[in-house]
């Protein structure tokens, strides 16, 4: 199997400036390609103290190794490792409607940073990506963390804001975009598209 990586920097609008990419054949071994991406990540931030990284991979072990080089990880982790399983996982206990507004243990969210992989494992819950832009949620169980967030089958998000302004969730780049500029937020809006109506839900990080 051949592997390939990228490393992407973007300016502070979430645009992109520049893409270094790293490939091998199959002969080589995956974690010497791995070393050449920590490697670049680390010149970056040698340069660039303190600047968020966020991280999409493969979930496998091996490949794990941005969090635990010099203390320096990743903001939040996407990835993908079929068959863990998470026990505790309850975001039941941790979401409470009140007065219109959903209040979200900051715990809850902390969790999902240090490891994405529980919320793709444990919900059913999947986001579909229509041909225009936009993610529309499908296959929401009443067990999972969109239903009590207050998100309905077929839902499209459309966007997330604070005081500050909104982003619009057109793209994935848009929601690495929003991570960063939201991950310090302790109230949100977001809006979704249901049915012909256009939604906003409030949220309320505790």
């Amino acid at each position: 199997m051949a592997w390939v990586g990228s490393v992407t920097l973007y300016d502070a609008d979430g645009d992109a400036l520049r893409t270094i990419r790293v490939s091998s054949d199959a002969a080589t071994p995956r974690k010497s390609v791995v070393a050449r991406i920590v490697a670049e990540v680390e010149a970056i931030l040698d340069r660039h103290p303190g600047i968020p990284v966020l991280c999409i991979q493969d979930g496998a072990k091996d490949l794990r190794v941005l969090p635990d080089r010099r203390g320096r990880g990743c903001l939040i982790r996407i990835a993908s490792a079929p068959g863990q399983s998470y026990p505790n996982w309850d975001p039941d206990s941790a979401i409470t409607l009140a007065n219109g507004v959903y209040e979200v243990d900051n715990a809850l969210l902390e969790e999902i940073k240090s490891d994405f992989n529980v919320v793709t494992q444990e919900d059913d819950a999947r986001m579909e990506w229509l041909s225009a832009g936009y993610a529309k949620l499908t296959n929401i169980s009443s067990s999972d963390m969109v239903h009590h967030l207050g998100f309905q089958e077929n839902d499209v998000i459309l966007s997330v804001s604070d005081a500050a302004g909104s982003v619009a969730l057109v793209t994935v780049q848009d929601y690495l975009e929003a991570s960063l500029t939201y991950s310090s937020a302790t109230s949100l809006s977001v809006t979704v598209l249901r049915g012909t109506t256009t939604i906003t839900l409030s949220y309320s990080i505790i």
